[in-house]
């Protein structure tokens, strides 16, 4: 049932590029909420259960788009916190981690956020 009363219409909106930096990436994030990334997908990346990801061995399977939505430290590696479209099943319960501030799978270069104005 559609409830009339809350009719939500779009003023304006706008996709774009996030620089290809972490402290603009970390900005837009912290700003304006998850942005969108294209990544490297390797064979390796399949397995991923936990930790920090950083591409060791196999192929370049597929280029992905996952959505980051934060960052963290751990064990001394930064990292960007990402979720992935594959299932609860996969990594962290859907999400992971993986190096941050050196461009791991492309990650900082393929960034694309957007916003919406609601009136």
């Amino acid at each position: 049932m559609v409830n009339s009363n809350r009719v939500i219409s779009t003023v304006g909106k706008s996709a774009y590029q996030v620089k290809q930096n972490e402290s603009d990436i970390r900005r837009e994030i912290m700003l304006y909420g998850p942005v969108e990334a294209s990544i490297f997908i390797y064979d390796d990346f399949v397995d991923y259960k936990s930790g920090v990801y950083k591409y060791l061995t196999g192929r370049l399977i597929t280029i992905q788009s996952v959505r980051i939505i934060g960052w963290g430290i751990e064990n001394d590696i930064p990292y960007w916190l990402c979720a992935n479209s594959w299932n609860e099943a996969w990594g962290l319960n859907g999400f992971f981690k993986i190096l941050r501030g050196s461009n791991e799978c492309e990650v900082e270069t393929f960034v694309n956020a957007g916003r919406v104005d609601m009136k």
